[in-house]
C-alpha cells in the first residue's frame, strides 16, 4: 500500500513545477501590467505639453519638465486668457466695428476717418490732414477727442492691435526724417504713445509698423489719391492674424 502511495505521489510531482510554473507567469504579467501604466501616464504628459505648446500657451504641463531642467513647471495658459491674446472672429468684431461707426460718424462723414472689416482684422484708417501736419509726426491737438472715442471702443474688445504708418510716394527729405520709411513709422509710434500713455491701454497689446509709399490704397497721380494714401491703420487684429504674428 505504501509502494502505490509513493508511486502516485511520483507521478504527480509534474503539478509543483506547473503551480510554479503560473505562479511565475502570473508575476511576468503583472509587471508588464504595471510597466504599461506608468507608459501610459508619461504618454499622457507628453501629449498634454505638446497641445499646451501648439494651442499657443508654448509652456510645459504641471509636473512635466525636460530632461535636466529644474524651474518650476507651468500651469497651461486658460482658453479665455489666450482668446484675450488672440482676439476676435471677424463676426465677433462687427459690434466694435459698429459702435465706432457710431461714434465716429462726423469724422466718417468728413473722410477723416475710414473704418472697415477686413479678414486680417478691423481697420480704423486715421487720415493724416485731421491728424498730422505735412511731413511731420506729432499728434494734432484737434485730434485727441477722436482718439478718446476710439480708446474707449477699444477698452471693450480684446485682442492684439497694430499700427501700420503709411505715405504718399512724394520724397522726403528732411533733416528729422531722411525717407517716408522713417515719417511712416514715427507717426505709428506717435499714436501708440498717446493710446498707451494718455489713454492708458495696454502696451503690450501693440506691435507698430511702418510701409512707407509702398502700401497706397489709391492712386498716388491725384491729389485726392495721395491724401488717401496718407494714413496711420489701426488694426484690431482677428485671431487668425494675431496667431501668426510673433509671440
Amino acid at each position: 500500500m505504501a509502494d502505490k502511495t509513493l508511486s502516485v505521489m511520483n507521478e504527480e510531482r509534474w503539478l509543483v513545477s506547473y503551480a510554479d510554473f503560473i505562479t511565475l507567469l502570473f508575476a511576468f504579467f503583472v509587471v508588464m501590467f504595471a510597466s504599461s501604466q506608468v507608459d501610459r501616464k508619461k504618454m499622457a504628459a507628453m501629449a498634454a505639453t505638446f497641445d499646451s505648446y501648439v494651442s499657443g500657451g508654448k509652456q510645459a504641463t504641471r509636473g512635466t519638465k525636460a530632461p535636466g531642467a529644474t524651474a518650476p513647471a507651468a500651469t497651461p495658459q486658460p482658453a479665455d486668457a489666450r482668446r484675450a491674446v488672440l482676439g476676435l472672429t471677424m463676426v465677433e468684431l462687427r459690434p466694435t466695428q459698429e459702435r465706432l461707426a457710431e461714434v465716429l460718424y462726423a469724422e466718417i462723414l468728413s473722410g477723416t476717418v475710414e473704418i472697415s472689416l477686413q479678414p486680417r482684422g478691423l481697420v480704423l484708417s486715421l487720415k493724416e490732414a485731421a491728424f498730422f501736419k505735412p511731413g511731420d509726426d506729432v499728434v494734432s491737438a484737434s485730434a485727441r477727442p477722436v482718439f478718446a472715442k476710439v480708446a474707449e471702443a477699444l477698452r471693450q474688445v480684446p485682442g492684439q492691435i497694430r499700427l501700420e504708418g503709411h505715405t504718399d510716394d512724394t520724397p522726403i527729405r528732411s533733416r528729422k526724417f531722411p525717407s517716408n520709411w522713417q515719417l511712416s513709422t514715427a507717426r505709428s509710434v506717435s499714436v501708440l504713445k498717446l493710446l498707451t500713455r494718455e489713454f492708458r491701454l495696454p502696451e503690450e497689446r501693440f506691435a507698430v509698423a511702418g510701409y512707407g509709399e509702398y502700401d497706397p490704397i489709391d492712386s498716388n497721380s491725384t491729389e485726392a489719391g495721395r491724401g488717401k494714401n496718407r494714413r496711420v491703420d489701426l488694426v484690431v487684429l482677428t485671431q487668425a492674424a494675431a496667431a501668426m504674428a510673433p509671440s
